[in-house]
């Protein structure tokens, strides 16, 4: 997967053995009073094959939060892949895309990239 130079990288990353949420903010791609009516979230081919999930069941299932501006996902790696060397050193971003369909009348549809850097803490 080509990787945008305007992806979303997230601050802080997630250690192959942690379980975490992270907070996908769609404010900036909003108009005001807009907000998202339904959203998709994918991992790219390469987040799979070093076992990133995104997480469901009871409380850790994705969900639209801050006033449907945003979502909320939580994440793993597979327990499989969590001594992975691509994770050891600096670590490795992992791309996955939203797309998210707006309120408005007509609803717009907007796509982007993600990058969730993994790496050994």
């Amino acid at each position: 997967m080509a990787i945008p130079p305007t992806a979303f990288v997230f601050e802080e990353g997630l250690d192959p053995h942690e379980e975490l949420d992270f907070i996908v903010p769609c404010d900036p791609l909003l108009e005001t009073s807009e907000t998202i009516d339904s959203y998709t979230l994918s991992l790219s081919a390469e987040a799979a094959a070093l076992g990133l999930t995104i997480m469901s069941g009871g409380d850790r299932d994705h969900a639209l939060v801050e006033s449907d501006q945003a979502i909320r996902m939580w994440l793993e790696i597979d327990d499989a892949y969590k001594t992975n060397a691509a994770f050891d050193g600096t670590g490795t971003n992992l791309p996955m895309e939203v797309t998210i369909v707006t309120n408005s009348s007509p609803a717009r549809t907007r796509q982007f990239t993600l990058l969730v850097p993994v790496v050994q803490k």
